[in-house]
């Protein structure tokens, strides 16, 4: 009768080697703070990319005359995101909205907070206005 032979076991200290060399002391921190580096990079960039139209100081805003409730994705209720959704609107004369761009918010709420900003309505103006508008989102 014919035995398959067995691979022989690797000694204790060998297999011990392999683990202390993959629980490197300093790899962590190092990875910890290459990540706080960027975090830190991403908000001094943010706070240094200027201001927007909507931002300039001593103008005032135009009042919202009606307001639509955004809709809450079901995708964002299973994930338990909520937040604020920052948008830049463009208003007519007339107070339609002509366009919006997102300056930020979760990716998951950008879609429902655009579409229900596009439908609101702002007062009548004599030109076209740039507003700053936040949409909230709060866990049900």
């Amino acid at each position: 009768m014919i035995r398959p032979s067995r691979p022989e076991p690797l000694p204790a200290d060998h297999t011990r080697q392999a683990v202390l060399s993959l629980r490197h002391p300093n790899s962590a921190p190092q990875s910890r703070r290459a990540r706080n580096l960027i975090a830190v990079a991403a908000l001094f960039a943010t706070l240094l990319s200027g201001t927007s139209d909507a931002q300039t100081p001593g103008r005032e805003d135009r009042k919202v005359v009606s307001r639509i409730a955004p809709f809450y994705p079901e995708i964002a209720k299973r994930m338990q995101v909520g937040g604020v959704i920052k948008l830049e609107v463009v208003g007519r004369a007339n107070g339609r909205v002509k366009s919006t761009k997102v300056v930020g918010g979760s990716p998951v709420l950008i879609q429902a907070a655009t579409t229900a900003v596009e439908k609101c309505k702002f007062e009548v103006a004599p030109q076209e206005t740039t507003e700053a508008v936040q949409v909230v989102f709060e866990l049900p």
